[in-house]
């Protein structure tokens, strides 16, 4: 709302520099640290299920 009262009062170079820097300033380090998140997430239960997948087979082959 506030970029179409800019771009009213004829003042559509501030709102381009206000949009390019949000996106640099916010949104690709917010991207970044979620990526980093969900990689964390999927890594720690990908290392959860071979754990409990190799605890089992251990089982399995001490039992023979």
């Amino acid at each position: 709302m506030v970029a179409g009262v800019a771009i009213g009062a004829g003042w559509p170079s501030l709102v381009a520099f206000v949009n390019i820097g949000c996106y640099y300033l916010v949104c690709l380090p917010l991207a970044a640290v979620f990526g980093f998140l969900a990689s964390a997430k999927r890594n720690s239960l990908i290392s959860i299920k071979n754990t409990i997948v190799t605890s089992f087979s251990h089982r399995e082959s001490s039992r023979v």
